[in-house]
């Protein structure tokens, strides 16, 4: 079973996915210099045939990119998503990317489509693909590198805005579930009217039910970035949550897997406070991976503001973003788009 989360820096193997927050796909490659600290990167992309529009930066939310083998022909193929553009798919051929206007990914209106997840739902070796959307969301199982929508039949058809997503074995059943951010239900500045996160329960032939106000892991906030994670290290997947306008509507999230519980269900308990995980914040995104190499894992959550770095250990997190020079200041000077 091949499944990735969303938004870990840990290592992957061979396939990596982006986050929704990473809208364009770029390549690059080191040009030599003299002194290892002056390295430069060229943007190798449009040469080799990937154009990926990021559309308008007034949007709220990006959309993503991702490198998988969906044909299984050893090379890695690039899917764009974005909210001004149907998904696209670019296969490599002979080094150089073309793409596949006959892909079979649906052809979404502009506006409503955002990030993605590379996802083997069905347990058959390859990877399908679950695309986000502001609206009902679509899942495409993989058929021999050609993509079929199964969305009707395979999702709970949802209507939300779904930000990001992040999979792995919640159960313990030996199939990938998922939990998909859901963002804004109603907007209103700042108290915005927040939807309901969704947790998928695989069936163990790649239909879900979402079982998120069943098992109390919902949420009240506007989510924008999930990951599943062992941040206890008791075996287990825990449910990590990042949510915008924390100030305002509800701070970071993070259910303890605590297992079985009754004849169908599952026990999370809320553990947010008391953890350390509950910062009041922009929450964009997060990132994973273990920084101190002391067999717990570290978490870094990006904010339009002060980032915040936890370190991970048996009495919950530490906050040691400034220690580590993460402390970064924000200014709307300090960043330009173009």
């Amino acid at each position: 079973m091949k499944y990735r989360n969303h938004h870990s820096l840990s290592p992957c193997p061979r396939r990596w996915a982006a986050t929704p927050v990473a809208v364009l796909a770029f390549l690059f490659v080191v040009a030599p210099e003299s002194t290892v600290n002056a390295q430069q990167f060229e943007n190798v992309a449009p040469g080799m045939g990937i154009v990926i529009s990021p559309g308008s930066y007034g949007h709220a939310v990006g959309g993503g990119v991702s490198w998988f083998d969906p044909d299984q022909d050893g090379t890695l193929d690039v899917l764009g998503s974005t909210v001004t553009i149907p998904p696209i798919l670019y296969r490599q051929k002979s080094g150089a990317f073309v793409l596949d206007e006959d892909a079979m990914l649906p052809s979404t209106p502009p506006g409503t489509a955002g990030g993605h997840l590379i996802v083997d739902i069905d347990n058959d070796g390859d990877d399908d693909v679950l695309l986000l959307r502001e609206g009902r969301d679509a899942l495409l199982r993989n058929d021999g590198g050609v993509f079929h929508d199964i969305s009707d039949t395979h999702l709970p058809g949802k209507s939300v805005w779904s930000a990001s997503a992040a999979a792995g074995d919640v159960d313990g059943d030996g199939d990938v579930d998922i939990l998909i951010a859901s963002y804004i239900k109603t907007i209103s500045f700042p108290m915005h009217h927040c939807s309901e996160n969704q947790l998928l329960i695989n069936d163990g032939t790649g239909r879900f039910v979402d079982k998120a106000h069943e098992w109390n892991v919902g949420g009240t906030g506007c989510s924008l970035a999930v990951a599943m994670t062992d941040y206890d290290n008791d075996g287990d997947l825990d449910l990590m949550v990042v949510n915008d306008f924390g100030q305002f509507t509800q701070a970071n999230e993070l259910y303890r897997n605590d297992g079985p519980s009754g004849a169908d269900g599952w026990q999370f308990t809320d553990v947010s406070t008391q953890s350390g995980w509950d910062h009041p914040m922009y929450g964009m995104g997060i990132g994973v991976s273990d920084v101190n190499d002391d067999g717990w894992l570290d978490y870094f959550v990006t904010n339009i503001g002060r980032p915040i770095l936890v370190t991970g250990g048996p009495s919950g997190f530490t906050d040691v973003t400034k220690a580590y020079g993460a402390d970064i200041p924000f200014g709307h000077t300090s960043f330009q788009v173009t």
